[in-house]
């Protein structure tokens, strides 16, 4: 036989060699088989989970989608781009999250707002990481919480499952007619097991990344996996799951913590015997931590595709702050409540269209009827025409205007018209919509009636002070035409009689004391009259007198008095010049006994409807709040400015002086009061 001739082989070795691709072959079938039902089980996991599971490339194009909404397919919306679905304002944001985690290879954590399964546009509370291969980010994969949609994807994968087993089977039955076929589908069952593996490491990282606790147990109850979510909420290791069962045993309460939760109505247990738990909430008091934590548990049975349950499924979120957040607002509301039924002022509540929709115990008390017959109604149900127009009116202007505002208004109580002040400001909702308005009201009847008994006696002291001012003006004219003239003309006789040659020595001595005695007289007759009340107030008025006073007060060398008038008016009102001229009076008297000053200054402004003055030293000073009781000057100035509705300030600190200002309304009517309406 040549060297050259090719060796044959048998029918049985090549029939063997066969056999021998045909067990390669089921071998590859088995582990792909064990691969797949790894695969179902985390599809099956992951088809429970309330949120969104996805994977892009750095485009943004979608490399994997585990549901989607009905209109789409899985098909069409691999490969397209993600922005598509994301809210236009909100597309900088995740794409710059994309570029983030590629730059960190840390996940990111961000909300946006993305189109749900109505075909609308929601909220996303998502979590996304980077996919690493061969020690490179080549994709990113995540959740989006609140979207239903992985059944999608668990039946598009269960139909190329099912295609793919077709395929097998026909290659598997064209085995032993082409082993080329047999080869290549041999590498393509091989790559489609690597691919799966992939996929089962990108849910299960998907998985981990959640911030919903997933817990999955076996049929018989042992935990299986414990995802980092919910080891994190109980303080163990993820794979701890005796801590993990020990933790939650012996912590769980009833919501209201009233005592411990029931062993036997465990979701999971109940999810093991087939039933579905869903937002059961459940309390838990870790003891170590000191703190308090609420869980919102949903759980249901893991079911394969013959309906044979093989395990549950528990998850899990925690609503610890939104639980806190109620408690409070219920404890807001209890205070509230209290400080409503207490507060001795009346409060009520009323809608846009005028009804009443809560009052106080004190409204009760006060118009003597109960809660049930206010409620509902408005006021023209239940008081008399006129007093409910005043009200309602008053209503409509808080309302139409957005402010708050404060009313006086007379309201019948008992058959007796009582006046109240109230409060009244409107009720925006979440939409800045006035829907209602709060009004508080206090009885000042009896303030009022007081108010009233004292504007009566000032206008009482302000007709006093006229009539006693206008005494003292006559007496002062009386001394003036009577006693001050004959006094004069007393004097003009004896100077006369000062050219008689024949009087003797002795009597031209006594003459000339009589004059004197009489020049005094004249000269403290009209020191009186000035004192009473100058001619020149009357006469020429305030400006001029105070120009007066201030030359009557000087004294050269011992106090110097400067004097500064800005006015418009020519005359003012006589009880008006009065007050100002007594004011300026007393205060230029305490300064020139007092004070130790050199110097002094008047100040007389007119400043729109008011009119100013002030007095000022540089002396000694005093302390205001320790003037002697019998010292009626500084008291004297203030009444005096109170009676005319005005004020008067008093500044002065020991070593700097005295400053006494007073402001008065031009009109001495013109008092100053409250508004019965004022925002």
């Amino acid at each position: 036989m040549s060297a050259d001739r090719p060796t044959t082989m048998s029918a049985e070795e090549e029939l063997e060699s066969l056999r021998q691709r045909v067990d390669e072959l089921e071998r590859l079938l088995e582990r792909q088989r064990e691969s797949e039902a790894g695969r179902d089980e985390l599809l099956s996991m992951l088809s429970y989970v309330p949120d969104t599971v996805y994977m892009l490339d750095r485009q943004g194009r979608f490399l994997y989608l585990n549901r989607v909404r009905d209109d789409f397919k899985i098909s069409e919306l691999l490969g397209a781009s993600a922005y598509d679905y994301v809210w236009p304002d909100h597309q900088a944001r995740f794409r710059d999250t994309i570029e983030r985690i590629y730059a960190t290879g840390e996940p990111q954590r961000y909300e946006i707002r993305a189109a749900n399964t109505d075909g609308d546009w929601s909220w996303y509370s998502c979590l996304l990481g980077p996919v690493w291969r061969t020690g490179e980010i080549v994709a990113v994969a995540g959740a989006a919480a609140n979207v239903d949609e992985l059944k999608a994807v668990q039946e598009s994968l269960e139909r190329a499952n099912d295609e793919l087993e077709m395929r097998v089977a026909e290659r598997t039955r064209d085995l032993e007619q082409a082993n080329e076929v047999l080869r290549r589908e041999a590498a393509q069952r091989l790559e489609a097991e690597r691919a799966r593996q992939e996929e089962r490491r990108l849910l299960e990282l998907v998985l981990d990344s959640m911030d919903v606790g997933v817990v999955i147990a076996d049929r018989q109850g042992r935990l299986t996996r414990i995802n980092p979510a919910a080891a994190k909420t109980f303080g163990v290791r993820p794979g701890n799951a005796d801590g993990f069962q020990q933790r939650w045993s012996g912590a769980a309460y009833l919501p209201d913590g009233s005592g411990p939760y029931p062993a036997d109505q465990h979701p999971l247990l109940k999810a093991l015997r087939g039933e579905s738990v869903g937002g059961e909430e459940i309390l838990f008091l870790q003891e170590t931590e000191l703190q308090a934590i609420w869980l919102q548990v949903s759980a249901r049975p893991l079911i394969d595709g013959e309906g044979t349950r093989y395990g549950a499924l528990l998850i899990f979120r925690d609503v610890t702050l939104q639980k806190r957040a109620l408690i409070a607002l219920r404890e807001t509301e209890q205070r509230f409540v209290s400080i409503l039924e207490n507060t001795p002022a009346v409060v009520y509540l009323k809608d846009s269209a005028g009804r009443y929709m809560l009052v106080n115990r004190a409204f009760e008390d006060a118009f003597q009827l109960p809660s049930e017959a206010v409620v509902g109604r408005a006021d023209h149900e239940l008081f008399d025409g006129a007093t409910a127009e005043q009200l309602e009116k008053n209503d409509r202007q808080v309302l139409r205007s957005g402010q708050a505002y404060q009313f006086e208004e007379t309201v019948p109580v008992g058959g007796v018209q009582r006046t109240y002040l109230s409060v009244k400001f409107p009720l925006p909702d979440a939409r800045e919509s006035r829907y209602a308005l709060c009004g508080i009201s206090t009885d000042i009847n009896e303030r009022k009636q007081a108010e009233e008994r004292l504007q009566s006696e000032q206008t009482f002291l302000r007709h006093l002070i006229r009539a006693h001012e206008h005494d003292r003006q006559l007496m002062s004219c009386e001394i003036h035409d009577g006693l001050v003239q004959y006094m004069s003309a007393s004097l003009m006789h004896l100077d006369c009689l000062t050219t008689e040659p024949q009087i003797s020595k002795r009597g031209q001595n006594s003459l000339e004391l009589a004059r004197h005695l009489v020049r005094r007289s004249v000269v403290e007759g009209r020191r009186v009259m000035s004192g009473l009340r100058p001619q020149i107030l009357d006469d020429e008025g305030i400006v001029s007198a105070i120009s007066f006073l201030v030359a009557e007060q000087a004294s050269p060398g011992e106090l110097d008095i400067e004097y500064d008038h800005q006015v418009n008016f020519d005359r003012l009102d006589s009880l008006l010049e009065g007050t100002l001229f007594r004011i300026a009076q007393e205060a230029l008297t305490n300064v020139k006994r007092h004070s130790k000053s050199a110097k002094a200054r008047v100040r007389l402004q007119e400043r729109g409807h008011h009119i100013y003055l002030e007095i000022s030293d540089w002396g000694q000073g005093f302390d205001p709040a320790n003037v002697m009781d019998d010292r009626f000057g500084l008291k004297g100035i203030r009444k005096r400015a109170d009676l005319l509705g005005g004020r008067a300030q008093i500044v002065s600190q020991a070593g700097f002086g005295t400053t006494i200002s007073v402001s008065l309304p031009l009109k001495p009517d013109d008092v100053e009061r409250e508004p019965s309406a004022s925002r």
